[in-house]
Order: C-alpha cells, then structure tokens, then sequence
C-alpha cells in the first residue's frame, strides 16, 4: 500500500479555480506507468505530474494528459515546483532567485524559483537559446492554408531545426486573431504538404493589442491529435517574439484569451517564462 501525496492546483490562472488545472503526485517511488495512466485518467486533470525528489534541489517527473504520456508540460512544471516550493519540499531563501532542475523525457529543464521573504512569489522556466530562421514562404505554402501575403504579420515565416531531430519548427505570424481561428487554415492539402517539407510541428500565432497572443498548433508528422490549442508552447514562438520586439517585458501576456504569463529576456539572452500558480485542494491518495 502506497501513500502518495497530492496537491490540485492553477496555473496561469486570471482568478482562482481558473485557468490550467494541475494535480501534482509526489514520492512515487514505485507507482508504475500503467498505474500512472489510470490515476492520470480518474483524476481528470488538464495533466497530472508525478514527481519524485533525486537530490537537493534535483527532482524526476512525469507527465500524463489522460491516459497519453507527455515528454514534458510547461504549465504542469511552473504548478509543480510553486507547490514544491510552498509546501518546503524546497528549503526556502529569503530574497532572490533560487535554481533547481527538473529530469524529464524531454531532457534537463531549468528552473527558477523566485523568493521574497522567505515566500515563494513565481516560477521561471528556462528556455534553452535557438537559432532563428527567417524565410520568405512559397506561393504553396500560402496555397494550402488559404492565405494571401496580405495576411501574414510579416514577409517572413521563421523557422528552427528540432533539438532531438532534423525536423523544422515553424512560426506563422498573422495579422489577425481571427486568421488563427479559421478552421480552413487547417485541410488535408495543408498536413500533406507539412509532412513532405519534413516540418514537425507549425504554429500560428497573432497578437491583439499589446499582450493577447492567440495561437494554435498543427503536428503533422505526430501520431497524436493534428490539431493541439493547448498551452505547450515551442521555444520559437517565444524567441521570434523577442527578435522582432514585439515583447516588453514588463507586460504581462494572455494566451487565447485566458491564461497568463510573462516572458523576461535577461542578458544572458535566455527567453524564460514566468508564471503563478494556487493550490486550491491538497490530500494524501492510499493506493
């Protein structure tokens, strides 16, 4: 019999009970992945994160979205590691930014916890630095999604290669929110032809005003859903934000709409994303 404790939470939530909702399982020494995936599914969550504890400071998750593995969950990270820190899992500092990693399917994630008066205030994560492409899309590409030059925020798409492969990610900037939500944008034509140009993933984003950013993203060459209006975010979007400058980081950001977030681009060029979150329930599963 395993004894596991287990805190509900929001993450980039406008007000409480809003938001991304997160369960976080810790000390799941032995909990096995089809015990994962069941716990995962009866639980109900936006994602569910079990977390074991590896070192000082260095801590193991997995993540699940119903009974689907996820290599990683940004939002899930950033609720994760503000209850770590809440609940003294993390011994505190007094003021000033603490480091911690995170092992996970994707790899080693950075962490930042930010403290004042011994209290935990938000959750940086660090976003590795990329190399970005611009290009000048072919008359095909704008074919297959419906859309003129006219409609695009710049002349340019922006393009990286993926960390673990040679597949592309692409940024579609437009002009309007409501190009984002045309469901034409997304036709069979347009996933053959991602798939052909060996791109992995391709995001639309558009900005409303200073700090709504709408987004949706196509996986083409995934065998999971094609269409995905989650928050998990690639690291392009945040870096083409920046190298265009249509970022101040004092602003604080809506995603479609809802969620919040802020990014901070120090001098070490390092994009992070910043975030809060809230514990709203917190119990210990007898399993």
């Amino acid at each position: 019999m395993q004894y596991l404790n287990v805190y509900f939470m929001n993450v980039y939530a406008k007000n409480k009970l809003s938001g991304k909702t997160v369960a976080g399982i810790f000390n799941r020494e032995e909990f096995g992945d089809v015990d994962m995936q069941k716990l995962s599914e009866n639980l109900n969550q936006s994602t569910v994160a079990f977390v074991n504890k590896l070192d000082v400071d260095k801590f193991e998750a997995r993540f699940y979205c119903g009974n689907k593995e996820e290599k990683f969950c940004g939002y899930a990270t950033i609720g994760t590691f503000y209850t770590l820190a809440e609940k003294n899992y993390i011994i505190p500092i007094e003021e000033g930014v603490k480091n911690v990693s995170l092992k996970t399917e994707r790899g080693k994630i950075e962490v930042e916890l930010h403290y004042k008066d011994f209290e935990i205030d938000h959750v940086s994560l660090k976003f590795p630095k990329i190399e970005v492409n611009s290009e000048i899309p072919q008359d095909e590409f704008l074919k297959v999604l419906n859309i003129s030059r006219e409609d695009l925020r710049s002349d340019n798409i922006y393009t990286t290669e993926n960390r673990d492969s040679q597949h592309k990610q692409v940024v579609i900037p437009l002009k309007k929110a409501e190009f984002v939500q045309n469901p034409k944008l997304i036709t069979e034509e347009a996933e053959e032809y991602f798939q052909k140009m060996g791109y992995d993933s391709i995001e639309f984003l558009a900005l409303r005003g200073e700090n709504d950013v709408f987004r949706k993203w196509i996986y083409p060459t995934s065998q999971s859903d094609k269409i995905d209006n989650s928050e998990d975010v690639t690291d392009l979007s945040f870096y083409y934000l920046f190298n265009e400058g249509l970022v101040n980081e004092d602003k604080e950001f809506h995603l479609n709409g809802d969620y919040v977030f802020s990014l901070k681009k120090p001098e070490d060029g390092i994009v992070r994303l910043e975030a809060r979150a809230s514990i709203y329930l917190d119990g210990v599963l007898n399993i």
